[in-house]
């Protein structure tokens, strides 16, 4: 074999040997199932990289003065997507459900209903008499389960008739606080609630309502009025005890305590 017959395979050789050690390194990096790679040493293997169309004679003339290397990464290069290899966590939060109003036929079935989504056959619920309505009932039942309990209890209570329920959901290290309340004349209501039990309103919907109040859609007041669920208060606010509402702004405190 002639020395020019060397110089023609030589390109040929050298692609082997690079897409044999990226096949190792991507091997490696596949394997990897708890943490992540370095940003800058995943960057510089997906450039460097070799696909089926890539001219190995071509990229092995790329260095400084024709030189038979692979010369400098380019350093603006974006770093390529990659897995995220971080196991999911369970968060548990604590939470309140506050029945105002509920006809007594339907007494057993929201009980069927809260204990389907908290994994229980049933919930026994203490009930008692709703004086604000005949023949209707009020209960309340402070759980502990998933995060996003509250939005599931919500959904599987909404749209019953002559039913009025409220159910908060408090902050965890990992998610927000929540409260919904539902009449059967207003729908349902949700908001984002603080760590101190006060109502959390996005700044995009607040610039919204002004943004609608600048062009004459509306007075800003009544916006954020709408934004607190103040039509849900006032209807709700008959239905609850004296001391529910001090119960809903400190359950947080007692739920701490208690732990």
């Amino acid at each position: 074999m002639t020395i020019r017959d060397e110089n023609q395979r030589e390109p040929e050789t050298l692609e082997r040997l690079f897409r044999e050690v990226f096949d190792l390194v991507d091997e490696s990096v596949e394997a990897i199932t708890d943490g992540e790679v370095d940003d800058e040493l995943h960057r510089m293997f997906e450039a460097a990289r070799l696909s089926d169309d890539d001219d190995p004679e071509q990229l092995l003339n790329q260095g400084h003065g024709g030189d038979r290397n692979l010369g400098e990464l380019p350093k603006s290069m974006p770093a390529a997507p990659r897995k995220s290899y971080r196991k999911p966590t369970n968060t548990t939060a604590d939470g309140a459900l506050f029945i105002h109003s509920a006809p007594a036929a339907l007494c057993p079935h929201i009980e069927w209903a809260v204990g389907g989504v908290l994994g229980l056959p049933r919930v026994h619920l203490d009930w008692t008499l709703q004086l604000m309505e005949r023949s209707t009932h009020r209960s309340e039942y402070f759980w502990t389960g998933p995060s996003g309990t509250a939005a599931r209890l919500a959904s599987a209570l909404k749209g019953w008739q002559r039913v009025r329920f409220e159910v908060t959901e408090e902050p965890t290290g990992s998610s927000e606080g929540a409260r919904y309340s539902y009449t059967p004349t207003l729908g349902i209501f949700y908001a984002i609630i603080g760590i101190h039990g006060d109502i959390l309103i996005p700044e995009d919907r607040i610039r919204h309502a002004m943004a609608l109040s600048a062009l004459g859609g509306g007075d800003l007041v009544n916006a954020l009025h709408a934004l607190l669920g103040r039509a849900w208060d006032e209807e709700l606010e008959p239905y609850r005890p004296g001391d529910e509402a001090l119960v809903l702004r400190l359950h947080r405190d007692q739920v701490s305590g208690a732990g």
